[in-house]
């Protein structure tokens, strides 16, 4: 039994295009561009439904079931009080006393999901499936877990049984269309977008994903004409991170930038742990040089996402932007240790030590290691080391001058040490008196 509150929050979860081919513009032209387009949504799963309450239960079963909503409420990620760990403690009892209950199960399953145990978490879901056959989260969640190890044909294959099976379950079919979305097969996910929306005409991430849809096909106007339909018309769509997050994205490329900026801040507003929102948002603060609010976005982005390499490599541009060099320097790092095969940070180092810290020696190291990795900017790369090479010359040239003037002081400073020792020395002795000419 599902009750409307639950519905309600696995209706956030969405799934759309891994990356959807947006490039980001946070880089000047001597910068290696940072495509930073994160995932629509995200694979854990939020609280499963919560336990039923109807007076036909046993006494038993109701405490158990209280028991169940007290771990879904620890289960929500949006909420402070967010504590997998604890769910699972609690999940635990209840199954130990009543292990039919597949509610129970399910969401001991989500605990172990946001706990990164997705080997349990896929037990817990087919114990809740051998228990409960019509219980439609648990292909949902199970193609959730297939979606974050990789896997998103047997994802999409997970979902496509399961609307077969309940073409009428509205939670399913949107899985099944951000799925599709997210591998690309872009005609067939319009195809069952529309074909979903004849069952629910209310579903807000229906028409997102048929709208990213689109922006992934490269349909501008249709993607537009979909979110702007969705606000006007669907109950919920104008409160919805998602829908003005990729409206935003829309607008800016359409160059409607005034815009595009009122709905990316809208969306941060509406949720700051909406991922898109966020990225999208300080893409514009980057290209507006605004990088100290550019800074706090990334920032929040990176707490949701820490393993992002392009949050991570445009959050060392915004951090070289507030001059926290170190900062900066950090983030490369850590985006090299997420993807050691791309060599954008390299490029981005050889900026930061060359142009910044003035370290030439080290900027056109890095920029040599981006061009050895095979840098597609190589001529770029090239042509900086050269004026790196040039300012390391002059660098060397006033450092010799400088060298020279200190010690041409030096000796000066010596020389007049000397006389004036002498000087001291002379004035502290008799003169002896002139001996006398012949005598008597």
């Amino acid at each position: 039994m599902r009750t409307l509150a639950s519905l309600a929050l696995l209706g956030m979860v969405a799934c759309g295009p891994k990356n959807g081919g947006v490039e980001s513009p946070a880089a000047t032209p001597a910068e290696e561009p940072a495509a930073s387009a994160p995932d629509e949504g995200g694979t854990t799963p939020e609280p499963a439904p919560a336990a039923p309450t109807s007076e036909s239960v046993s006494k038993a079963d109701a405490a158990a079931y209280d028991k169940i909503n007290e771990a879904v409420a620890l289960l929500d990620p949006g909420k402070n009080n967010h504590n997998p760990a604890g769910a699972k403690t609690i999940l635990s009892q209840v199954i130990a006393s009543n292990p039919d209950i597949a509610t129970a199960h399910l969401n001991m399953g989500v605990a172990k999901h946001q706990m990164g145990d997705l080997a349990g978490a896929r037990s817990s879901y087919m114990s809740a499936g051998d228990l409960d056959r019509e219980l439609s989260f648990v292909p949902l969640y199970m193609g959730r877990l297939q979606e974050q190890a990789g896997r998103p044909d047997l994802a999409l294959a997970q979902y496509k049984a399961a609307v077969e099976k309940s073409p009428n379950d509205i939670i399913l079919r949107e899985a099944l269309v951000g799925g599709l979305v997210q591998a690309g097969e872009i005609d067939e996910a319009i195809r069952q977008a529309k074909d979903a929306l004849k069952v629910n005409t209310q579903s807000v991430q229906l028409y997102n994903s048929l709208g990213l849809a689109y922006l992934q096909k490269g349909e501008i106007a249709l993607a537009r004409f979909v979110f702007e339909k969705a606000r006007n018309t669907v109950e919920g769509a104008d409160e919805s991170a998602a829908i003005h997050a990729n409206l935003g994205r829309v607008l800016r490329q359409q160059e409607d930038l005034p815009n595009a900026r009122f709905h990316l801040t809208k969306s941060v507003e509406l949720d700051e742990r909406y991922l898109p929102g966020l990225v999208f948002l300080s893409d514009l603060y980057l290209e507006d040089r605004n990088y100290g609010d550019a800074v706090g976005l990334l920032e929040k982005a990176k707490a949701l996402d820490g393993r992002n390499f392009w949050i991570l490599l445009n959050l060392g541009i915004a951090y070289r932007g507030t001059d926290e060099f170190d900062k900066a320097e950090a983030a490369y790092e850590e985006a090299m240790k997420v993807d050691a095969e791309n060599p954008a940070p390299m490029f981005n180092m050889g900026i930061l030590d060359g142009d910044y810290r003035k370290d030439y020696g080290k900027g056109i190291k890095a920029l040599q290691s981006y061009i050895d990795m095979g840098g597609e900017r190589a001529d770029v790369a090239a042509k900086y080391i050269e004026g790196l090479e040039k300012e390391k010359r002059r660098a060397e040239r006033r450092r010799q001058r400088e060298e020279q003037r200190k010690q041409a002081e030096a000796e000066a400073a010596e020389r007049q040490r000397l006389l004036e020792q002498e000087a001291a020395q002379g004035g502290g002795e008799e003169t002896p008196a002139p001996a006398p000419e012949g005598g008597e």
